[in-house]
C-alpha cells in the first residue's frame, strides 16, 4: 500500500543532466534517495570524459543513459523527461548535479504546480555560504535580460511570483509539457533555456511561482567553463532568443546591449554581475 505522505511524490521523477560532474554526481543522488527515495531518477550523461559514466553506472535504482554526444541542458532534460512520460510519470523535477535536497520539498512543490497549474521552483541557496543564490528571476525584454532575484522571502507569504525559474531545481508538470511542449535545444550548451521556457509559457497562460516552504542549496558555476566561456555562450543565446522570441527592436538593442559590454569585459578584464 502506498505511503499517504507520499502520494503525490511518487508520480515526480528527478531528471538530472550531467556532463563530467563526478566531482558532484554522487552526493547529488544520495540526498535526493535520503530526502525522496520514493521519486522516480533519471540521468542523462553527456559524453563525460571524467569518469562520471563509471560513477553513475554503478547507481542502484537510477535509470541512466550514457549519451555518445553532448546534447546539452535543454537536450538532456527533454530526453529524461521523454522517458519519464513513457514510465508513466506526471512531474519532473529538473536537478543540476551540483545541487543537494536537505529536506523534502517535492509534495510542497507539486502541491503549489497542480493548485496554480504552473512551473514551480524551490528557494536555491548557496551551498557553501547559505545565501540566496536565486528566489525566481526577472525579465527586461529590453536587453532581453534574465535577472536572477536573491531577495529573502516574506515572512508569512507561502509562494512568490516570478517571470522566470533557475534551471538547477525547476519542476514541471506533464500537462505543461504537453501544453508548451520541450525546451529549446537551440539554446546550447547550457544557459537561458530555462529562463526562455518559462517566458514562453507565461505567453500561453502558464505562470511560474517560487515555493517558500522549499529549498535545496546549489554550488554553481561547477560546468560554466569559466567567466569568459560563460560569456559567450550568455552572448550567443541572447542573440539567438532575441532574434527568435523577440521582434525587430528588441533584437537590435540586445545586440547593441550585449556587444558593448563584451567590449568592456575585453578591454578591462572584469566580469561583473552578469544578467542572464
Amino acid at each position: 500500500m502506498k505511503s499517504i505522505s507520499n502520494s503525490k511524490s511518487e508520480k515526480c521523477s528527478f531528471i538530472i543532466v550531467t556532463y563530467n560532474s563526478s566531482n558532484d554526481i554522487l552526493e547529488c543522488v544520495y540526498s535526493i534517495k535520503k530526502y525522496h527515495p520514493e521519486c522516480g531518477l533519471y540521468i542523462i550523461d553527456n559524453n563525460s570524459t571524467d569518469g562520471t559514466q563509471d560513477l553513475i553506472a554503478s547507481l542502484n535504482k537510477v535509470k541512466t543513459t550514457l549519451l555518445p554526444v553532448n546534447s546539452g541542458y535543454a537536450g538532456g532534460n527533454n530526453l529524461g523527461i521523454k522517458q519519464a512520460i513513457a514510465d508513466g510519470y506526471e512531474y519532473f523535477l529538473l536537478f543540476n548535479p551540483d545541487a543537494r535536497l536537505n529536506s523534502k520539498i517535492v509534495n510542497s512543490l507539486i502541491y503549489l504546480s497542480s493548485s496554480k497549474r504552473c512551473l514551480a521552483g524551490p528557494i536555491i541557496k548557496d551551498f557553501y555560504t547559505g545565501k540566496i543564490q536565486s528566489n525566481g528571476g526577472t525579465y527586461n525584454p529590453l536587453f532581453s535580460h534574465f535577472k536572477v532575484s536573491e531577495s529573502a522571502p516574506i515572512r508569512g507569504i507561502d509562494y512568490k511570483l516570478v517571470d522566470w525559474i533557475l534551471g538547477a531545481a525547476l519542476l514541471i508538470s506533464k500537462e505543461i509539457i504537453l501544453k508548451c511542449g520541450y525546451l529549446d535545444e537551440n539554446f546550447f550548451p547550457a544557459c537561458l533555456e530555462e529562463s526562455c521556457y518559462c517566458n514562453e509559457a507565461r505567453k500561453k497562460g502558464i505562470l511560474s511561482y517560487i515555493d517558500n516552504k522549499s529549498e535545496i542549496v546549489h554550488i554553481g558555476g561547477t560546468s560554466s567553463g569559466g567567466d569568459q566561456k560563460y560569456l559567450l555562450r550568455l552572448i550567443k543565446n541572447r542573440y539567438y532568443y532575441a532574434l527568435n522570441y523577440q521582434n525587430i527592436f528588441f533584437f537590435t538593442t540586445t545586440v547593441i546591449e550585449s556587444t558593448l559590454r563584451y567590449i568592456y569585459h575585453k578591454l578591462f578584464g572584469i566580469l561583473k554581475k552578469y544578467p542572464k
